[in-house]
């Protein structure tokens, strides 16, 4: 609401699905990425972390370190024991929001551009990779 994250609509949980959560709802189309970027409002795609509660202080730490950083993408960090965007968490665990990596192939598929997408299946050494115009 005006910009800032309300509550999750649709969860699918890692443990309960053999396909990225994220690719699910960006493939049937859940997602108003270039509404949000417009106007604020709309639905990205976002994953949740649990944390134990007491490394609550070093994870803030550490994202805030990143913020400073330009590394930015938290969207809400839970308070121990409570939910975090209307999503319970674990006994003696906090919740940190992030936003989804898939939201700017999400924002493509709004477009009507056809992509094909799929999550990282592997890990290449950094020298290896090549500039996107080289590709």
């Amino acid at each position: 609401l005006n910009g800032k994250p309300v509550r999750f609509t649709d969860l699918i949980s890692y443990a309960g699905s053999t396909l990225d959560p994220l690719e699910i709802f960006s493939a049937k189309g859940l997602s108003s990425v270039t509404e949000v970027v417009a106007s604020g409002r709309g639905c990205i795609l976002a994953n949740i972390r649990e944390i134990p509660m007491d490394a609550l202080k070093t994870a803030k730490e550490i994202l805030e370190k990143a913020e400073k950083a330009g590394i930015n993408g938290v969207l809400a960090i839970g308070q121990p024991n409570m939910p975090v965007l209307g999503v319970p968490v674990g006994i003696d665990r906090a919740g940190i929001v992030l936003i989804g990596g898939m939201n700017p192939l999400a924002a493509v598929a709004e477009a009507k551009i056809p992509i094909s997408s799929s999550a990282i299946d592997r890990l290449i050494e950094f020298e290896d990779m090549v500039s996107v115009e080289e590709f």
